[in-house]
């Protein structure tokens, strides 16, 4: 072999190299040439592909280990529906990063700790415009990080959107409402931004937030749920702004047993009980510029909570201040 064909031979195998290492991202149908399933076709693509899913009823489980934007073809959660073939598991079981999914209809994963949409141990993945029904939960996060949740819509789930050991990922403008158990969830969960949902008629609360730091909520409207409209449970250091928590039928914001929170501009009205209660040792929480009008029991009500700070907190309520055991060290300028 002569010296020219070797430089051409290694010239072509660089090329073949570049071409491997750039090929563009392909778009696969479903139904289509590799299957009738949402999962035949992910098997058969690559990471950075598009699966691309027509108007259908599609009956399977569907493991999501790549890179992949699966997306509805019309866009509307209503004509494309996924609901699980086994009812113990999750019908979309995310267990890669960069993922997209978009535009279904997703149901009927009702046993155990099953899901709608399952993240385990993934980040950056973009879930969005989807609805979710009949499940255990309608999208859970374990261990999962840096994702975003937007405009999805669950109800009837046991958990509308759940998190357990999950950080820094942003929700907004979702709607979990109508008969979950709870709207949505956090479980040792921190740095989290929950902004302009809304939780509402929910059989037990809107927001329920247990041994979690450092979350944010902004703008959320947390009604006409039938235990709570926001719990916050042995957390702490969480920030919430804006919030309307109105017409529920116990509190609107209730701590337990946690401190050095701040709560700011909300409006919190024609709640049952208590407009906000702190409870059980919630010490170091500072209130201020919060609307508390027309709550059946105490605008604010205190119950063996220590060293808060209140100000410029605006009451209209029958009773505006309650108080329950041992309240010490705190600072009141309620006008």
């Amino acid at each position: 072999m002569t010296a020219g064909n070797l430089i051409y031979l290694g010239i072509t195998f660089v090329v073949l190299i570049m071409t491997t290492g750039t090929a563009a991202a392909d778009t696969i149908e479903v139904p289509g040439v590799y299957g009738p399933t949402i999962q035949d076709a992910i098997d058969n693509a690559d990471d950075g592909d598009t699966i691309l899913v027509y108007p259908g009823t599609y009956t399977e489980n569907v493991d999501v280990n790549k890179e992949l934007t699966i997306i509805s073809e019309s866009g509307n959660p209503d004509d494309t529906i996924v609901r699980a073939a086994d009812p113990n598991d999750h019908v979309f079981n995310v267990t890669a990063n960069n993922v997209v999914i978009s535009g279904f209809c997703i149901k009927d994963a009702t046993s155990g700790s099953t899901a709608g949409i399952y993240l385990k141990g993934t980040h950056d993945n973009m879930i969005s415009n989807n609805r979710l029904s009949n499940n255990d939960y309608g999208i859970q996060l374990c261990k999962s990080s840096y994702n975003t949740l937007m405009d999805n819509t669950a109800s009837d789930n046991y958990i509308g959107i759940g998190m357990w050991e999950s950080s820094y990922n942003d929700l907004n403008n979702n709607i979990a409402n109508s008969n979950n158990w709870n709207g949505i969830g956090l479980s040792h969960s921190n740095y989290n931004t929950l902004s302009d949902n809304t939780a509402n008629s929910n059989i037990q609360n809107g927001i329920d937030i247990s041994d979690s730091s450092y979350n944010t909520l902004n703008n959320n409207i947390l009604s006409y749920n039938h235990g709570d409209g926001a719990v916050l449970c042995y957390s702490s250091k969480n920030t919430l702004t804006n919030n309307a928590v109105n017409s529920n039928n116990w509190n609107g914001i209730i701590l337990f047993y946690s401190s050095n929170n701040t709560l700011n501009n909300n409006e919190v009205n024609s709640n049952n009980w208590n407009g906000i209660l702190l409870c059980y040792s919630s010490n170091y929480n500072e209130l201020g510029n919060n609307a508390v009008t027309s709550n059946s029991d105490y605008g604010i009500c205190l119950w063996s909570a220590n060293n808060n700070i209140f100000y410029n907190n605006y009451f209209n309520n029958t009773e505006n201040i309650g108080s329950y055991g041992t309240n010490t060290g705190n600072i009141w300028n309620i006008n």
